[in-house]
């Protein structure tokens, strides 16, 4: 169809109808007549409605086509203003009306009076409301407003108080105090006869392992110590356990020129260390065996090299228990062994309770801890939840500080939560594999002999390896 504008072409009558009204719809006009800003209302504003209905070019529309108008969702016209606005429009009575009659009968004429009256009518109604009322959109805005301020105020306490019952439960589950007393022997190492700051190869890491490590792990003076204790009150399970993790060594290559200089051996080739797949090899040291097998087992290793350029990290697990305390304690002294050829020492340790629910009281935090991080849980549901229905725009407005602080809690808390429950789960297994060692028929023999054991000795019950 000649002479329509480009969104009119191609179409039929029902579907101009249609788009004609589609369009009608968006127009900026309506915002500012809804809003009362009759102000801001420009002679380009009407042109867009005047061309929607004038798509001949005519320049003049019919008011029945003006009263289409009717039909925009949402306008604030009801349909006797749009019947005024074509009487101020078609003063002459001609039927038809221009743009720029349209114009001034929009921002002239008896609806732009009656616009301006009611939004004075309005304001002057807020303001002589009786005490304790308001309008329904200032009392909608206001629970908001509050219900925002009252979530992010107490999203702090409630974090803090969770923090508070974290740190309760952990104090009580894991005795620090005593964590820390056991973390502060190997500074004895200081004293002996090798000290720890003596460390700087492979060679000076067995000598401290054969003097100060022996001197503290292995009291063997039945007179003065009772059988594998530790510091006078812990008691040793077993044995130390020496990790060993290594590396295959793998073929690398430099510039020939280096190679000559690094690793002059060709028919070899050159060999790259720590590097590859990682692999573990355990080792064994009883306490129940004599001191002097345990320096001759310690220099074996020595000589065979146990340790070499392929070793990353060496640790030393001893496993002890202090009835009086009734806690475990895991004790870990790692040495790592950097590409650099730096040697760096680290000491851990973990203290436990062995029955960390003796007493069912002791229960008592851990259910409230889980108690609010389920109540975290459900009311951040409950505002995700119709947020992530309303689209991207709805869930970066949902993401607000402290509803980030309480996602971060609540993952936290799940997360302790279940590591919490796998290390109970690991101390009541503990029971089944202690139980399943000769401890006792050791201990026994070295009392009856007032000797600790050779090798052949100790495989006779059960094997070394």
């Amino acid at each position: 169809m000649e002479g329509l504008p480009d969104w009119l072409q191609n179409l039929t009558a029902e579907e101009l109808v249609e788009a004609r009204r589609e369009k009608l719809q968006h127009l900026e006009l309506w915002k500012k007549l809804n809003a009362g800003q009759l102000y801001q209302v420009t002679s380009q504003d009407v042109d867009e409605l005047f061309a929607i209905f004038d798509v001949e070019g005519s320049g003049e529309i019919s008011i029945e086509e003006l009263m289409e108008i009717n039909k925009v969702d949402g306008l604030v016209l009801t349909s006797e203003d749009v019947k005024a606005l074509g009487r101020d429009a078609d003063k002459d009575g001609s039927g038809l009306i221009s743009a720029k009659e349209l114009y001034k009968a929009i921002i002239q004429g008896e609806v732009a009076y009656n616009l301006v009256k009611k939004s004075i009518n309005e304001e002057t109604f807020a303001q002589q409301l009786p005490p304790g009322e308001c309008l329904i959109d200032d009392l909608i805005e206001w629970m908001r407003y509050e219900y925002e301020i009252d979530a992010d105020l107490w999203s702090l306490p409630q974090t803090l108080f969770l923090f508070a019952i974290f740190q309760y439960c952990a104090t009580s589950k894991i005795p620090v105090r005593s964590n820390w007393r056991m973390s502060q022997n190997y500074d004895a190492a200081e004293s002996g006869s090798y000290k720890k700051s003596f460390m700087y190869d492979y060679t000076s890491l067995w000598d401290f392992i054969a003097m100060t490590f022996l001197e503290q792990h292995a009291h063997q003076d039945l007179d003065l110590h009772t059988v594998g204790r530790y510091f006078v009150r812990n008691q040793m399970l077993g044995a130390s356990r020496f990790r060993r993790v290594h590396t295959e060594p793998m073929r690398c290559s430099i510039p020939p020129y280096l190679q000559r200089v690094y690793y002059p051996f060709p028919l070899i080739g050159l060999l790259c260390y720590k590097m590859g797949e990682q692999l573990v090899d355990d080792r064994f040291l009883l306490y129940h065996e004599r001191y002097s097998v345990l320096q001759k087992r310690i220099a074996q290793w020595t000589d065979e090299y146990w340790l070499d350029d392929n070793t990353t990290s060496l640790s030393i697990d001893t496993v002890y228990m202090n009835p009086a305390l009734g806690t475990w304690t895991f004790e870990q002294l790692t040495w790592f062994f950097e590409s650099n050829g730096y040697l760096h020492n680290v000491q851990t340790t973990e203290t436990f309770l062995i029955d960390p629910y003796k007493e069912w009281s002791n229960a008592i935090p851990d259910a409230l801890f889980i108690v609010i991080i389920t109540r975290i849980l459900y009311f951040e549901m409950k505002e995700l939840l119709p947020a992530m229905g309303t689209g991207l725009d709805g869930i970066m407005n949902y993401l607000q500080l402290w509803n980030v602080v309480d996602w971060l809690t609540i993952i936290w808390g799940v997360v302790c939560v279940g590591l919490w429950f796998i290390a109970v789960w690991q101390l009541q297994t503990l029971q089944g594999t202690i139980e399943a060692l000769p401890l006792p028929v050791y201990d026994g023999i070295v009392r009856a002999n007032r000797t600790y054991l050779a090798p052949w000795e100790v495989n006779i019950i059960m094997s070394h390896d």
